[in-house]
């Protein structure tokens, strides 16, 4: 059993993963989610696990490692001139990268007369961009610290005074601290925002569908969905299959064609038309002008964060 997300990145799972493996193996994949981190601990502690393999991201992956509620991923599986084909970022001994998205600049395209801005220095520029904004809720200090000239390799440590200093320039700008990524998406379609950080899939969807909207993709954040595998699965020797088979470029390239999530596996990128590739955070262009988002250092200060910007909204 794969647990995911659910919705459309699932559906595209679905057809790139699941369906194929099952009509060149047999092997049914039976599928869950959405993903819950609390349901997997209950599971490892019961000694009951029903879901062999999880789609995740880096935080809940360290999460459940500190607990020791994780298998390695078993790589000895996968051909070696497969792996060659992914980063070594994405290779965690806990799990391995299945997509990248990107939360970055969005904007309406008949907003600034066919201009708008190319990093986030000029996203915070309100003369030159004027209009209503939205940013995500205590988040977007690595975007902060972009705009105030940190150099994206520079970007952690996070300066947390810093960051929020420079939020003191934008406040009164931003109409809308969103917490799900379909808010922001919606705002710029309805016209009540011009500009937004948002993730580059939700953009792109209504983009497909006629929405005067656009994503730029320089000084995102670029955040990854890895497999991961809870401790005391009994079907460890079809996980090791199925790894084996979704790590193929040619899965990676199906992936791309049904979501606009970027493929892990670099080879994907020389089967996928470069009008497409424009459209993914993790082509060889988007990726090398994007900060690759560090799961460890937010683990760390989620929390100091959140309370922070809480108190900070508040006027504190």
């Amino acid at each position: 059993m794969i647990a995911s997300w659910g919705g459309a990145y699932q559906e595209a799972q679905r057809k790139a993963f699941f369906d194929p493996f099952t009509k060149e193996t047999g092997i049914k994949i039976i599928e869950a989610g959405p993903t819950d981190n609390a349901k997997i601990a209950a599971m490892v502690e019961s000694g009951n696990v029903e879901w062999d393999l999880v789609d995740n991201d880096m935080g809940g992956i360290l999460e459940l490692k500190k607990k020791d509620f994780l298998e390695p991923i078993p790589y000895d599986a996968i051909p070696q001139d497969v792996l060659d084909q992914f980063e070594d970022s994405d290779k965690d001994p806990y799990g391995f990268a299945i997509m990248w998205f990107s939360t970055c600049i969005a904007y309406r395209t008949d907003a600034f007369g066919g201009d708008y801005p190319k990093d986030w220095a000029e996203f915070w520029d309100v003369e030159r961009f004027p209009g209503p904004r939205s940013l995500q809720y205590a988040s977007n200090l690595e975007q902060a610290l972009a705009a105030d000239g940190v150099p994206i390799d520079q970007i952690y440590p996070i300066d947390i005074d810093r960051a929020f200093k420079k939020f003191d320039e934008i406040r009164e700008h931003v109409v809308k601290w969103w917490e799900t990524g379909a808010v922001p998406a919606q705002m710029l379609s309805d016209n009540e925002i011009v500009l937004a950080s948002a993730y580059n899939g939700r953009i792109g969807a209504i983009k497909e569908q006629g929405a005067p909207v656009d994503v730029n993709f320089n000084q995102g954040l670029l955040i990854g969905e890895y497999w991961m595998i809870p401790k005391g699965t009994e079907k460890l020797d079809l996980i090791k299959e199925f790894l084996a088979f979704a790590a193929q470029a040619e899965q990676h390239v199906e992936l791309s064609k049904h979501i606009l999530y970027g493929p892990a596996n670099k080879k994907a990128y020389e089967q996928i038309p470069p009008e497409r590739a424009a459209q993914l955070p993790t082509s060889p262009e988007n990726r090398a002008r994007q900060i690759i988002f560090n799961a460890e250092w937010h683990g760390e200060h989620n929390e100091e964060v959140r309370e922070r910007f809480t108190s900070w909204l508040l006027g504190g």
